[in-house]
């Protein structure tokens, strides 16, 4: 249940020019109908938070995650729960070659997207003085080079639209990414 609220002045008449009624619910005011959302790493965490928050706004999914099903998964059953279409694809974000891909693959299926939540991320974990550089380039790969590649590949054609939203997340999982000591602790203070 959406609770109603009065909006003051001047919002309410802002509003009243627009033709929208001045008592509206807060969900009402971000409606998302005929919108189609693309929300990397939504088979967990906060991507399925926000992939479920935008199908009930009345957006359309298109997920993606590295071991999503491309069909029957359990995010997918619950966005069309809520009465949203939803396209699952898998992708590794840690593999370049698999994001162009991708975003090709996507681009071909859905020529419009209309928001793009770049959610997908890793975590490799190992004190730094045995971090390995592969570690380092997976998550440097997952975490950042594929989302600028896919934000550059979708955001060309909001740019033609001359519409469009890219939102970009992060875990504070990843202030942990290497485990401190108490005495490191003592050394980072002083």
């Amino acid at each position: 249940m959406h609770r109603r609220v009065s909006t003051p002045y001047p919002l309410g008449e802002e509003l009243e020019i627009l033709g929208v009624k001045e008592e509206m619910s807060v969900l009402e005011l971000f409606r998302l109908d005929g919108k189609t959302a693309l929300v990397t790493g939504c088979r967990r965490g906060i991507g399925r938070a926000f992939a479920l928050a935008l199908a009930e706004a009345g957006a359309d999914i298109v997920g993606v995650s590295k071991a999503l099903e491309p069909s029957g998964s359990a995010v997918e059953k619950e966005v069309t729960a809520l009465g949203r279409k939803f396209r699952g694809y898998p992708c590794d974000f840690g593999k370049r070659y698999a994001v162009r891909n991708f975003a090709a693959e996507v681009n071909a299926d859905f020529p419009i997207i209309d928001i793009l939540v770049n959610n997908a991320g890793t975590i490799l974990r190992k004190p730094a003085a045995e971090h390995p550089d592969e570690y380092w380039d997976e998550v440097i790969e997952t975490n950042l080079s594929s989302q600028f590649l896919l934000s550059r590949e979708i955001g060309k054609r909001m740019l033609e639209r001359g519409a469009g939203k890219i939102i970009f997340t992060a875990s504070v999982r990843v202030a942990s990414t290497f485990p401190v000591t108490p005495r490191a602790r003592v050394r980072l203070a002083s």
